[in-house]
């Protein structure tokens, strides 16, 4: 990315903390999202992004390649991340805040209530993945990243990623039609 190109060289050749502050504010998100969908606890996870950047800033002269930005960001907040689990013995996923790649637009408050439902059912589902797995998914379907980039952020062959994509889709499957079913059974019953 052109924009993020000149920001890293003027880091690089300057020290710039306004040039860092420009990358940090396009990408501190991204990075926050994918620690918390790990850690699972919003104030350890704004921890560990806020380490994440400073680390960045004072090992960027080390990036390779400037157009790999994202991806080099990424790949270091997920190793972060799963660092700090590991640490705390505690591997968990949570996709409570999940940020909506709907169009914004007017709902009634039928369609709102519908959308709320099934994100309910999406997030309870994808919490009862195994950890890789629902990062792997999240990476994918919420922020679009590309297979090859995800295979750069986990250390996860291609190959792998497709298939733990592949089984996690299926597993999704399962656990939502159960979900769905144990709450039409709730509803009947009551």
């Amino acid at each position: 990315m052109p924009e993020d190109r000149h920001y890293i060289d003027d880091v690089i050749k300057n020290g710039s903390l306004r040039s860092y502050k420009a990358l940090v504010d396009k990408y501190e998100k991204r990075v926050f999202t994918l620690c918390f969908k790990i850690i699972k606890n919003r104030e350890e996870a704004e921890e560990v992004a806020q380490d994440i950047f400073v680390s960045c800033f004072k090992k960027i002269g080390d990036l390779q390649n400037k157009n790999k930005f994202p991806n080099w960001l990424m790949k270091i907040a997920y190793s972060r991340a799963i660092d700090h689990v590991r640490k705390k013995k505690i591997i968990k996923v949570d996709i409570d805040e999940i940020t909506e790649r709907v169009e914004s637009k007017e709902h009634t408050p039928v369609q709102s209530a519908e959308l709320n439902d099934r994100t309910e059912i999406l997030q309870a589902a994808i919490r009862r993945l195994e950890t890789v797995s629902a990062t792997v998914i999240t990476l994918y379907y919420i922020e679009d990243l590309p297979v090859k980039e995800i295979s750069e952020i986990t250390n996860l062959s291609i190959s792998n990623v497709k298939i733990r994509l592949f089984r996690a889709r299926t597993e999704l499957k399962g656990i939502i039609a159960s979900l769905v079913k144990k709450d039409l059974d709730d509803f009947i019953d009551e």
